[in-house]
């Protein structure tokens, strides 16, 4: 399955999930100023961009994708919160939120649990006294 490829090609694609979801929640949920239509559309904006980084291997991709998902958070709370919005639009968030977590984690912590699990699988040699996990000395 060529979907499927790598971290980089799977996170890109829940990202660009996360956007598709963001249009279809612009005919469902109704912005109440002109402000919050406006903020919308800049974060539609943000999210492709950040697709397209990640898809290219950018490093710094992360910063953007940290800030998307502490105001994913906070929509997510504010709307969950907020009882005149429609039930529609509440599930769309909350799966926008599940997907950016969900890319977070197979782009950034995943390998570092790989490389972890590899250091701990590799390591042969015999720790000294002084270095011995629960050293009692």
């Amino acid at each position: 399955m060529k979907f499927l490829g790598n971290n980089y090609t799977i996170s890109s694609n829940l990202i660009f999930g996360t956007f598709i979801i963001g249009i279809a929640n612009l005919f469902v949920y109704d912005p109440e100023s002109t402000t919050d239509f406006i903020m919308i559309g800049v974060v539609l904006v943000l999210r492709y961009v950040l697709a397209v980084m990640i898809k290219r291997r950018f490093a710094w991709s992360l910063y953007l994708m940290i800030i998307l998902l502490i105001r994913s958070v906070y929509r997510s709370v504010y709307i969950i919160d907020n009882i005149n919005v429609n039930p529609i639009a509440k599930v769309n968030v909350v799966m926008q939120l599940l997907m950016s977590l969900l890319a977070f984690g197979i782009l950034f912590i995943m390998p570092k649990l790989k490389k972890l699990r590899t250091a701990r699988k590799n390591k042969t040699e015999v720790y000294p006294d002084s270095e011995m996990p629960l050293n009692l000395q």
